[in-house]
């Protein structure tokens, strides 16, 4: 899976997770974006988001050099496809 591939499978997670708290009554939206703010400022969910976010980086890194061992001349398309996002939760 190229790296737009891949930032395209997250967005659709992050989508259909924004989709369905869209659909919940706006208290229950209030109060689930208010838990997980707090859940995020943890420290041991802080040290696995920051774990994720490195393996994240080093999948994508192995991902790429092995396509353009593959194919070399795929290396323009690559330059093209533009930097993962930095956030991963956003509701």
């Amino acid at each position: 899976m190229a790296q737009g591939e891949e930032d395209a499978e997250t967005d659709s997670h992050r989508s259909t997770m924004g989709k369905w708290i869209e659909l919940l009554p706006v208290g229950e939206q209030t109060k689930l974006k208010a838990v997980h703010t707090l859940a995020m400022e943890d420290p041991a969910v802080k040290a696995a988001d920051e774990k994720r976010k490195q393996a994240e980086k080093e999948f994508r890194d192995a991902l790429r050099a092995a396509m353009l061992r593959i194919d070399p001349s795929i290396q323009p398309t690559l330059d093209k496809m533009p930097e993962p996002k930095k956030h991963h939760h956003k509701w």
